[in-house]
């Protein structure tokens, strides 16, 4: 297993997102939105249970509950490990999907963001990047192809793809999007 490399992998996510969010949040026209330091997140893999927490909401839904391996090659055909929590601070969790034979080169992540106090719609609109396209079953998405990564907002939670090393177009993407979406 990786292990910190996996995590800073993950942390380097979290960190485009804190950068990206603290950009935003500068601007009078949006709402404040805390950042992500990630710094302040543990690199250790989390147990599942550990990164579902005590929420019963979250019970049994946790962020690598969104897609399972399974799903994942029959739509990349590339072989990856089953989920690891690779953290969780205040609204952000993280989950990633090593590739089996190259896993410090291929991966795939995703996060799950929410916040109370800000509405999903405002929150999308301030940390999502890219050209607009759409997910059965999600309200709004944007695909970025420079990052390799899709965001996605299903009612008041954004979600963020990224696949890292692997050859794929943005079908690819919406399809495994639409399972997160149909997981949440």
């Amino acid at each position: 297993m990786p292990g910190p490399v996996t995590a800073s992998s993950a942390l380097s996510l979290l960190g485009a997102t804190a950068v990206g969010g603290s950009l935003v949040a500068c601007s009078a026209e949006e709402p404040e939105i805390d950042t992500v330091d990630p710094n302040d997140l543990d690199p250790e893999i989390l147990e599942p249970e550990e990164a579902r927490g005590g929420d019963p909401q979250r019970q049994g839904r946790g962020v690598c509950d969104l897609l399972s391996g399974d799903e994942i090659e029959s739509v990349l055909t590339d072989p990856v490990a089953e989920g690891q929590a690779i953290g969780e601070l205040g609204e952000v969790e993280a989950c990633q999907w090593p590739h089996r034979q190259h896993d410090k080169s291929q991966d795939v992540q995703v996060l799950r963001i929410r916040d109370g106090e800000i509405p999903g719609e405002e929150l999308f609109a301030s940390i999502a990047h890219g050209e607009a396209t759409q997910v059965p079953g999600g309200e709004e998405a944007a695909f970025n192809e420079n990052t390799q990564s899709l965001w996605v907002r299903s009612q008041e939670t954004v979600l963020q793809l990224q696949l890292s090393g692997f050859d794929a177009e943005e079908e690819a993407f919406v399809e495994l999007a639409e399972v997160m979406v149909e997981n949440h």
